[in-house]
């Protein structure tokens, strides 16, 4: 492949590849397997991003045969009719929300393709129909309702959905303005950042320290609650 003909994705791990977007530094990760398969996680973010995200992974040769939203914020909810009409997966909770509330917040520029017509949400299944690197989802209700964050074993690589950011504090949803469903998901989300080797998150850089940004975020959530008290 000649050199440049990629314009955002770069190899991360192995079978592993990671875009970021200008916009919130926001990580669109691909799993490759066997065959030049792809599953696409969380793909973001600008009209021309996606675009671009497009044709690197054609210029790869990769065939995109699924994709994940992490979470049922708007900027995880992208798509490009490029992917065409593959299975799309999130936590129950995820693939239920609906979408036209959420266009205000997209902004203008944006294709119906990427986003009110995209192909909709299933349920994640627990193991993936898919004979790549095994996949492990972690469905909390932190940061939002159904929010699932991925664990490759194999790789050790946790791809954490909008959790553990090197850029960003814990964000509470509305539904949990105390931030007990959010610690319960770090609790939960534990053990797998104790083995992690990389953590992706949803925004910022990509890290060998996913426990200490967990111990992190757990230490702002509880200077939070004694701010609150105050």
């Amino acid at each position: 492949m000649p050199p440049g003909s990629l314009r955002r994705l770069r190899p991360i791990a192995p079978g592993l590849l990671v875009a970021t977007s200008r916009r919130d530094r926001t990580n669109s990760v691909v799993l490759v397997g066997p065959r030049r398969s792809a599953i696409l996680v969380d793909p973001a973010w600008t009209p021309e991003e996606l675009d671009g995200l497009a044709a690197d992974l054609a210029a790869l040769r990769l065939t995109v045969v699924a994709g994940i939203s992490s979470h049922s914020h708007f900027d995880h909810l992208l798509w490009h009719p490029a992917w065409g009409e593959v299975p799309r997966w999130g936590s129950p909770a995820t693939a239920a929300a609906p979408r036209a509330p959420m266009l205000d917040e997209l902004g203008p520029g944006f294709p119906p393709s990427a986003f009110l017509t995209a192909p909709p949400l299933a349920a994640l299944p627990e193991r993936l129909p898919w004979t790549g690197s095994p996949v492990v989802p972690i469905v909390t209700d932190a940061h939002a309702p159904g929010h699932t964050s991925l664990w490759l074993p194999r790789l050790r690589v946790l791809i954490a959905g909008d959790l553990l950011s090197d850029i960003e504090p814990p964000l509470l949803s509305e539904v949990d303005p105390d931030g007990v469903a959010y610690r319960a998901g770090l609790d939960r989300l534990e053990p797998f950042a104790a083995r992690a080797t990389l953590v992706i998150p949803g925004h910022g850089s990509p890290g060998g320290d996913a426990l200490a940004r967990l111990r992190r975020d757990r230490e702002r959530l509880a200077m939070r609650a004694i701010d609150a008290d105050r």
